[in-house]
């Protein structure tokens, strides 16, 4: 495991292996790099695979009291400068996808070729005018509450959380699968899942991602248990350049529950965009 000391002083952890054209990896909340373990075994013969815990997970530092989602953004942005990435596909899974969106924003937007957004949409609370937040109706007055039981008994809140993660209907079939989940989970920092929960909550995108032209794949499952097939049919409705992609027997996890499937899907992907670059380049014009 590869550690990068960040300006403010904090560690991040990160994988780094392959080689190629970049593919950088961002997992979800209270998850860690781990779980893009089936793309790791299968690109890094084809591309540079790179794979940050982010702040507040897995080996990194943990988040404090005030830590958001653009102090994420920042120690990515911070690991994508120092290991030198350019034309980077970058890969958001859940919070992920916030963190990838909030890098645009940032120093790094034009080392940044293209997003694959993972089951997730720019807004995760719902209210009369966004009714695509999370399934169960999630608003702001019911967030305190869950940060109170994560706080209060970690086990027993990923226990309600955690099989939401699979395909509706597949929990006993994706038994090894939760197990693993688990195991991802189990030794966070509680309080540093509140914090990043609150940051998380607390985040509105739809406006700046209605305005990407960057090439986006948007990739969902179509049993989740999380967001509606119509979250995702807003997301390419207004981002222009954007493709969707369905997983007919994934949840939340489609890169775990149809891995091969996913992997050539995001292969294909970045392969296109990468022939793209190369084109412009040989033609001396901009994409």
């Amino acid at each position: 495991m590869l550690q990068l000391q960040l300006r403010d002083g904090a560690q991040l952890a990160y994988r780094d292996a392959g080689s190629g054209p970049a593919l950088l990896l961002l997992h979800g909340w209270s998850m860690r790099k781990e779980a893009f373990a089936a793309q790791f075994q299968a690109l890094d013969a084809r591309f540079r695979v790179v794979a940050p815990d982010l702040r507040g997970h897995g080996a990194s530092s943990k988040a404090v009291s005030g830590t958001d989602l653009k102090a994420l953004a920042d120690d990515v942005t911070e690991l994508v400068l120092a290991l030198d990435l350019t034309d980077i596909v970058v890969v958001g899974w859940s919070m992920g996808a916030i963190v990838a969106w909030t890098m645009l924003k940032g120093e790094a937007a034009a080392r940044i070729r293209g997003i694959v957004v993972v089951d997730m949409v720019p807004r995760i609370l719902s209210d009369p005018d966004w009714p695509y937040g999370l399934r169960e109706g999630t608003d702001s007055s019911s967030y305190d509450p869950y940060i109170a039981r994560m706080r209060q008994d970690w086990p027993a809140f990923t226990s309600e959380y955690i099989p939401g993660n699979v395909a509706r209907g597949r929990e006993q079939q994706r038994s090894a699968l939760l197990a693993r989940l688990y195991e991802l989970v189990e030794h966070n920092d509680p309080e540093s899942m509140a914090v990043l929960w609150r940051a998380l909550a607390e985040v509105d995108l739809r406006n700046f991602v209605a305005q990407l032209d960057l090439p986006t794949l948007i990739s969902y499952g179509e049993r989740g248990q999380l967001y509606s097939s119509d979250a995702f049919a807003w997301l390419h409705d207004h981002i222009t350049n954007s493709r969707r992609v369905s997983f007919a027997d994934s949840g939340h996890a489609p890169h775990m529950e149809e891995p091969d499937k996913f992997n050539d899907v995001l292969a294909e992907f970045a392969d296109r965009l990468n022939s793209e670059a190369a084109t412009a380049m040989v033609n001396g014009t901009d994409i």
